[in-house]
């Protein structure tokens, strides 16, 4: 079991507005202010991805992408950075 022979992948999300946390306020017809006192609500906010990997050498660079993230993303992220980390991390075979 060495680990310094290993490199880890691992990717987030991050929403720029956090959809999930809601509050609803529920107002009368005859309310004349309920347009008043409400904010126009927001969609397709949109969030950023975030990619990188970590060994027991280092930290590889972190990758930005956009949406989510598919697998062909996600290939095209490994064939483009891993390469460069077994170059830079892993040692040379005899």
């Amino acid at each position: 079991n060495d680990w310094s022979n290993v490199i880890f992948t691992d990717e987030s999300n991050f929403e720029i507005l956090n959809r999930k946390d809601r509050i609803y306020i529920r107002r009368f017809r005859n309310d004349l202010k309920r347009f008043e006192r409400s904010q126009p609500q927001v969609h397709k906010c949109g969030g950023v991805g975030i990619w990188s990997y970590p060994t027991c050498h280092g930290l590889g660079p972190i990758v930005f992408y956009d949406g989510s993230l598919n697998s062909d993303k996600y290939t095209d992220i490994l064939d483009q950075h891993l390469p460069t980390a077994h170059e830079k991390f892993l040692p040379q075979s005899p």
